[in-house]
């Protein structure tokens, strides 16, 4: 057994949800740039089109946020003394993935499959970090 991959028990959560995380956004980004560009070209109608654009960015900003993780994930799945920066990237998507929940929610558009689809994966990216950091903390690399 090799003692590089011994110590992160998390690795296989953070490479899987990494993977996916990475898939999904590089996805995401090709329906962002239209919806930005678009956006842009709203402005011309006042204050929606101020709200249409810095929901478009905070749209971007997540997808951003989801790229890094996933990147970060699949890098760092074996090196248990990078969990906490995989840890505040997992908690940083929990976040964004409950203030989805509660802007769907308040705009009459609350889905439970879409919700829980969107809470699966930032869990599990916690779980497997949270895991690595144990891992860390029990051999004293923290």
């Amino acid at each position: 057994m090799n003692p590089s991959t011994s110590g992160a028990p998390g690795k296989n959560y953070l490479l899987v949800t990494g993977i996916l995380l990475v898939i999904f956004s590089v996805y995401s980004l090709f329906g962002i740039i239209p919806a930005l560009i678009l956006s842009l070209a709203s402005l011309s109608l006042g204050m929606v089109g101020v709200i249409l654009l810095l929901a478009t960015l905070v749209a971007s900003a997540s997808v951003i946020i989801n790229f890094i993780a996933g990147i970060m994930g699949i890098i760092n799945r074996e090196k248990p003394e990078k969990a906490k920066a995989c840890m505040g990237l997992g908690i940083t998507m929990l976040v964004i993935a409950g203030l989805n929940l509660i802007a769907s929610s308040g705009a009459g558009e609350f889905s439970f499959f879409s919700t829980l689809c969107g809470l699966v994966l930032p869990i599990l990216y916690t779980v497997g970090a949270s895991k690595n950091k144990a891992a860390a903390q029990q051999s004293g690399n923290f």
